[in-house]
């Protein structure tokens, strides 16, 4: 590939074609240089801005990493030419990237992003089928399962991270099986699509992991793959939990499911050599809730089914069930979400998972008295829309859903206000200092609740409408305003609630162009919400008003699943990959004066356009023309924008707030 920086013949060329472009359109400012162009040497398949910055191209010559800030290629793997689109994929947590070539007989790669060291080849390991990998954060390693080519069994693989060098290889799964049992387990995976591992690794501090696989658990050491014990347990989905009431003991949940029931049985097993703890294991007839509430007396568990269930607190030592008549629990409604300690009791949050069902935005709040185990009040409180953020205030616990905002009174079981903001549409938010701000979709207006006073107020008292079925979905502070966000609308209200602004751009009207702006906003607010340990509930957020299939849904169930695990620190992974994480999530956390927008004008040309806050202007942008099939990428932290121009260039704009200017790309 070949570089092109400014100055030289070729970035030259592409500035004048800009500036040509640029003056031959009426009324537009002076052309915004590119900041950089690369020219490749084979036609772009793909580009992808991962989640730390690093631009990640796919060409038919190979697949390539460029530095975004300058421009300058930082590695390449002509081996991995001609990758199809959405072969990529991260493996969140770490500096890993998966792609696959999409063949019949597939070969999947992982590689480090920092380095462009392939740490796993399945062409090179001589594996048919990958059946599972999990990354291992505290020992910097990559855990595969897969199958070898002429050998039946499952086997286990262990990479270093950095280098890509196997640590070891382990048939532990199938061994004392012999080999007829073994194919005819091999088949079985295969014809039920299941994996042979059924846990994600659970790291120990003693450099020591445990791994749910193949109906059993097992005990491995992590520097020679040597299994230290393996106990049978059941099957299906296992849950791993590690308590500091009894540190030397694991808890594991397992749940099977046929045609037609599902079992769920939980057991105790000792670190040291894999034995059971309890006599015999806790089963029911419901699936497993993965969330346990250690307490001192025993921990938490209940059933995971969203109707009616039981919430059972099993003896560490012996499993017996301790609350309720004859042991069999207290019962709740819904699954298990979250959970808050109180003066007054433990807080229960139970209902529906939107994200996943889409069923019902209805969800409940108990106050449990753990020393007699049972509920403070007959009826729990139902609030509306997936939870948040939780709050524990004077007054009560200040909330936060999807759908409303509100201050819970756990000593009297009631709320402190009225439903001001409660909606059916999700309303915008956000904190500054000790109160929340929010736009009401149902009566148009933006409400404050003051965590002081645990008392809502109205801001503003003329309604606000959106255009063209636009809606709320963002509110910000800037100097003095409140500034509400649509998708394609922006406002801003005085401190005294008066509209100074409002402005509407229309949309393109082809979703092609919004995908790329739907990614790049949703790494933004999923690393900005990691930092502040809400990665889950941002993705809940995300996904509330989206349907089955839509970026919006596939971008949740992402973050949801992965950015929780981005924000532990992990010691065995490289300080520079960690440094380069802390600092893109503080920069994801910080407000900023702009929004991107991607607009349609009345001849129907594209613009990717810079919105800013204060006024609702554009302050610059990037005229795209009418292009069908846009292929860009939007770096939403770092205010950064790639362009592909032809079949091999990408152009890359640098956006800030100093200067008010329309750069033309070229067709």
């Amino acid at each position: 590939m070949r570089k092109c920086h400014s100055g030289r013949p070729m970035f030259a060329l592409i500035a004048a074609q800009l500036a040509l472009l640029v003056s031959l359109a009426p009324g537009r400012a002076a052309a915004v240089d590119p900041a950089w162009s690369i020219n490749f040497e084979g036609a772009i398949v793909w580009q992808q801005v991962t989640t730390l910055g690093d631009l990640i191209v796919a060409t038919t010559g190979g697949l390539h990493a460029v530095d975004a800030q300058s421009g300058l290629p930082r590695w390449s793997l002509p081996e991995l030419g001609n990758l199809r689109q959405g072969s990529f994929e991260e493996l969140v947590g770490s500096p890993l990237m998966l792609v696959d070539d999409g063949q019949v007989d597939s070969r999947t790669v992982i590689v480090n992003m920092l380095n462009g060291r392939i740490v796993f080849d399945s062409q090179a390991e001589n594996l048919t089928q990958i059946a599972a990998r999990y990354i291992l954060p505290r020992n910097g390693s990559l855990l595969v399962a897969g199958f070898e080519v002429g050998n039946p069994s499952a086997t286990l693989f262990l990479y270093d991270i950095d280098d890509g060098s196997r640590l070891w290889k382990s048939d532990a799964l199938t061994s004392g099986m012999g080999g007829f049992m073994q194919v005819l387990m091999a088949a079985a995976i295969v014809m039920a699509d299941v994996s042979p591992v059924q846990s994600p690794p659970f790291e120990l501090d003693d450099g020591t992991f445990v791994l749910g696989a193949m109906g059993n658990l097992y005990r491995f050491s992590h520097d020679s793959g040597e299994p230290l014990w393996k106990t049978q347990f059941a099957g299906g989905r296992f849950e791993l939990t590690h308590t500091e009431q009894r540190p030397d003991v694991i808890y594991a949940g397992s749940e099977e499911t046929d045609d037609k029931f599902v079992t769920t049985q939980y057991q105790g097993f000792r670190i040291t050599d894999g034995s059971t703890v309890w006599r015999r294991p806790v089963r029911f007839s419901k699936p497993m809730n993965s969330l346990i509430v250690p307490l001192a007396s025993g921990m938490i568990i209940s059933e995971g089914d969203s109707g009616k269930g039981r919430l059972k607190l099993l003896d560490y030592d012996t499993g017996e069930s301790l609350w309720g008549r004859r042991g069999r629990g207290i019962e709740i409604k819904g699954q298990v979400l979250d959970y808050a300690f109180t003066e007054v009791g433990l807080l229960l949050t139970t209902g529906y998972d939107s994200i996943w069902t889409n069923r019902d935005t209805e969800y409940l709040v108990y106050v449990l008295d753990t020393e007699a185990g049972a509920m403070r009040f007959e009826d729990p409180l139902e609030v509306r829309g997936q939870i948040l953020s939780t709050d524990l205030t004077e007054h009560g616990l200040l909330y936060v859903t999807t759908h409303e905002i509100n201050v819970f009174d756990p000593a009297t079981g009631t709320l402190r206000n009225g439903p001001a903001l409660r909606s059916r549409e999700p309303l915008a938010w956000g904190w500054q200092g000790n109160r929340v701000y929010g736009f009401n979709p149902s009566d148009g207006l933006v409400h404050m609740l003051d965590s002081a006073t645990g008392q809502i107020a109205p801001v503003t008292t003329e309604p606000f409408e959106f255009d063209d079925k636009d809606g709320a979905r963002a509110l910000d502070f800037i100097d003095d305003r409140i500034v509400v966000m649509g998708r394609q609308t922006i406002a801003g209200f005085a401190a005294d609630g008066s509209l100074s602004f409002s402005t509407h751009y229309p949309a393109p009207r082809n979703p092609a162009w919004l995908q790329g702006l739907a990614w790049a906003a949703g790494i933004r607010a999923g690393m900005a919400s990691a930092a502040a340990g809400l990665y889950s509930a941002a993705a809940a957020s995300a996904a509330a008003d989206s349907g089955e299939g839509t970026i919006e849904r596939e971008l949740a169930t992402g973050l949801s699943q992965g950015f929780g695990e981005l924000q532990q620190g992990y010691q065995g992974l490289a300080g520079d990959y960690i440094e380069f994480a802390r600092r893109r999530y503080q920069a994801s956390a910080q407000s900023r004066d702009f929004v991107f927008m991607m607009t349609r004008d009345d001849d129907r040309n594209i613009t990717l356009a810079q919105v800013s806050k204060r006024n609702g202007q554009i302050l610059n942008a990037i005229d795209l023309g009418g292009n069908k099939e846009p292929n860009y990428q939007v770096d939403d932290i770092e205010n950064q924008i790639f362009y592909q121009i032809g079949n091999s260039m990408i152009v890359s704009y640098q956006f800030d707030t100093a200067s008010t200017a329309v750069a033309q790309a070229a067709p």
